[in-house]
């Protein structure tokens, strides 16, 4: 795993080996893995229990490993979950604190409304779970990584999404690395001030104030043994 990871970072034979820079590679390096989006239920392939609110997410690294030196990537896709825990943990292997945050509106797994993006594996935009019904994307909630450091101030988090590419407003596709969160607009149906800011970006006009930051307590990850190896603890409260 350490070995996958260190070919991302030093990629390019690139000698900038700075926290911003490690967080960057990795962050590329998981989206263009070979990964694909699940557009069919968004569960996630590597992670087990990922409903749990309150965090104790297990990253079943062991069998993401297996998967990637053979080629075979999981059948019906990866989620966000996967992507943020998979980029923590490599982080957080090479030094790097980040964590795993997931946003959700109002209440976790209440969901919220997405502007165009392109999910990781295509390079098309659209609106992933848009239906006859409610014909502009959905999502439950999205899982991103932040800097550790940053999460006593939420609206100046660094973002780190290895998900989901955004539209930048005019057309062009980037992926969100070290993108600010955004700070909440007074007026429900404008964005925020800085149109470009994370939140801006992915969230439809009108519901980026009703879209919080619940912080999960912990994540496991499973070895080649099966056994829990680590566990990462991570802030409780909750920051809206």
């Amino acid at each position: 795993m350490l070995e996958i990871a260190a070919t991302w970072i030093n990629k390019n034979s690139e000698s900038d080996l700075s926290i911003d820079s490690i967080s960057e590679k990795l962050t590329k390096g998981v989206n263009e893995c070979g990964f694909k989006f699940n557009l069919d239920t968004g569960a996630p392939a590597y992670v087990k229990n990922p409903n749990a609110e309150n965090g104790n997410l297990k990253l079943d690294i062991y069998t993401f490993n297996q998967d990637f030196k053979s080629k075979k990537m999981p059948e019906f896709g990866v989620s966000s979950l996967d992507c943020s825990l998979l980029l923590a943990t490599l982080a957080r292997l090479h030094g790097v604190k980040l964590n795993q945050v997931t946003l959700s509106g109002g209440k976790f797994n209440q969901g919220f409304h997405i502007n165009d993006v392109q999910p990781i594996g295509y390079d098309k935009w659209m609106q992933p779970y848009a239906n006859i019904t409610d014909p502009v994307g959905f999502l439950g909630y999205h899982s991103v990584v932040v800097k550790d450091d940053l999460l006593n101030n939420w609206y100046n988090l660094d973002i780190y999404d290895a998900c989901f590419k955004l539209n930048d407003g005019v057309g062009n596709a980037v992926m969100p690395v070290k993108k600010v969160m955004g700070l909440i607009s007074s007026d429900q149906n404008v964005s925020p001030l800085d149109a470009l800011t994370y939140r801006g970006l992915l969230v439809k006009t009108g519901e980026i104030n009703y879209v919080l930051m619940p912080v999960t307590t912990m994540w496991e990850v499973i070895t080649e043994k099966k056994d829990e190896l680590f566990s990462f603890g991570l802030i409780k409260n909750k920051h809206k």
